[in-house]
């Protein structure tokens, strides 16, 4: 259980740094002087890299008191958005946020009620590129 619980850590160590790494590229500042579109990835990813620094110290250090196995749906959803983070340089931020969450209901929902996760693709791509793009004039990928 222990080689499982690292190997997930492990894992997201790596997504976060993955992250971190192609946030680097996207520029920090804005051209106004205001916080550009590097600003939000760079502190998620920073943030994920300190959680799983700390997961991982507790599972080595024996205080991770959960028996719990690594879930095959955790992963799964752990990949599908580690391919949407990849794939926003090619297909944009709306459609590969909209497409990740929508196959994340199909999981949950474990393929039944598939017009929910329509609705959720929709819904997701409207809000990203009308929210994000529009209301708020932040440059989209």
């Amino acid at each position: 259980m222990r080689l499982e619980k690292t190997a997930a850590g492990v894992l997201l160590l790596a997504f976060n740094a993955a992250m971190l790494w192609l946030a680097l590229s996207l520029p920090p500042t804005h051209s106004r002087g205001d916080v550009g579109t590097g600003f939000m990835p760079i502190l998620v990813a920073v943030g994920g890299l300190a959680i799983a620094a700390f997961y991982l110290f507790n599972v080595y250090r024996g205080t991770d008191r959960t028996n719990d196995t690594v879930s095959p749906r955790g992963v799964v959803l752990l990949a599908i958005f580690a391919v949407a983070v990849l794939a926003m340089t090619y297909i944009g931020l709306p459609a590969a946020l909209a497409l990740a969450a929508g196959a994340a209901v199909l999981i949950a929902e474990r393929g039944q009620r598939w017009w929910i996760a329509l609705a959720v693709v929709v819904g997701v791509a409207v809000i990203a590129k009308l929210g994000f793009g529009w209301l708020l004039n932040v440059p989209l990928p």
